[in-house]
């Protein structure tokens, strides 16, 4: 497919004009790019002279996430071109740089303010310069795009790199359903059940109401998830205590396995149209994420898997996030919506 239509197809989606069915969803396309015409499709739109700045954005973050035949990095070019046009892009557009461009962005850090502006995007470029410059900022930079940290000084992973992703079931046990359902334990603070997410290679789940307000932690007990006794109950928690006891519905879907094969960058975004339930992989970043700290150990917990709240309600929104601690066996949830 040449850039032009790739391009006319991506602008269909952004002004919400190309309807599912229609053809293969638009990440799919990006998957099937060349690498040619990957490269001539990075061209057409750094020349465009009609495309704002944050239409031509979307464009280089399907790539990032999705085009992948053209190797493990995108060309340096859209990256200095990005650089030279705009600091304010998309940090998930980082995640397909090369090593040196950590270097091309360190370089430009000269004031506080590119500073600011350039961790978010450094902290998706994994690399030994990345790893050294982020260590001497004061930034919480490991909860932005790149899924990664410094722990003991060693590059520790935030994330699954085994993708499972799921779909909306019929709910049969032939289907190998999700059980989404209420558990027999309560949460501590509203003494609602707690509610069973995923139960595929280890139970994940929590209280899906308070975990709304602040990071709700779970251990395991005898197979199943329980209230972990170091949750302490934050001020913005106590000052909406009516609102969250006035409790929540039972799950009304059921999920299943996908076979759809993905890679860990494939939801990692909030801005392309894929559906963003899953197990493993980067998780789909709204504003910034807060990957919790266990409450026993202190180490960085690991991304273990998301769901949308559309997939839980027929009205939800938003997107709980769910974290292991692979030492102790605990387990963390919080949420973030726009």
């Amino acid at each position: 497919m040449n850039a032009d239509r790739m391009l006319e197809l991506t602008m269909e989606l952004l002004e919400g004009g190309m309807m599912s069915g229609e053809i293969k969803p638009l990440y799919k396309l990006y998957e099937e790019l060349s690498p040619k015409e990957t490269v001539e499709l990075i061209d057409y739109t750094i020349d465009n002279q009609k495309m704002d700045s944050w239409d031509k954005q979307v464009v280089y973050l399907y790539l990032a996430l999705y085009s992948y035949q053209i190797g493990e990095y995108l060309p340096d070019k859209l990256y200095a071109h990005l650089m030279k046009e705009t600091w304010d892009s998309y940090p998930e557009i980082f995640l397909r740089a090369a090593p040196q461009v950590a270097e091309m962005l360190i370089d430009a850090a000269q004031t506080d303010e590119m500073r600011d502006q350039i961790i978010p995007l450094l902290s998706a470029v994994r690399s030994e310069k990345s790893a050294e410059f982020l260590a001497g900022t004061d930034h919480r930079w490991e909860d932005t795009a790149g899924g990664w940290c410094l722990e003991k000084g060693k590059i520790k992973e935030l994330y699954r790199e085994e993708v499972v992703p799921f779909e909306e079931s019929s709910g049969t046990e032939e289907d190998g359903w999700v059980p989404l359902r209420r558990i027999d334990r309560l949460c501590g603070f509203c003494r609602h059940p707690l509610t069973l997410i995923f139960n595929q290679k280890e139970p994940l789940g929590s209280c899906l109401v308070c975990s709304c307000y602040q990071t709700i932690y779970t251990r395991m007990e005898q197979g199943e998830i329980a209230w972990h006794e170091q949750n302490r109950k934050t001020e913005i928690l106590e000052q909406c205590m009516d609102r969250v006891l006035d409790g929540y519905p039972n799950p009304e879907r059921k999920l299943k396995r996908s076979k759809e094969f993905r890679r860990i960058t494939y939801s990692a975004s909030i801005m392309t149209d894929i559906s963003h339930t899953q197990l493993g992989g980067l998780p789909c970043r709204f504003d910034h994420l807060d990957y919790p700290d266990c409450p026993d150990c202190g180490e960085k917990m690991i991304f273990a898997g998301q769901i949308e709240g559309q997939d839980i309600w027929e009205w939800g929104d938003g997107m709980y996030y769910f974290y292991v601690c692979e030492n102790c066996n605990n387990g963390a949830c919080n949420y973030d919506q726009t």
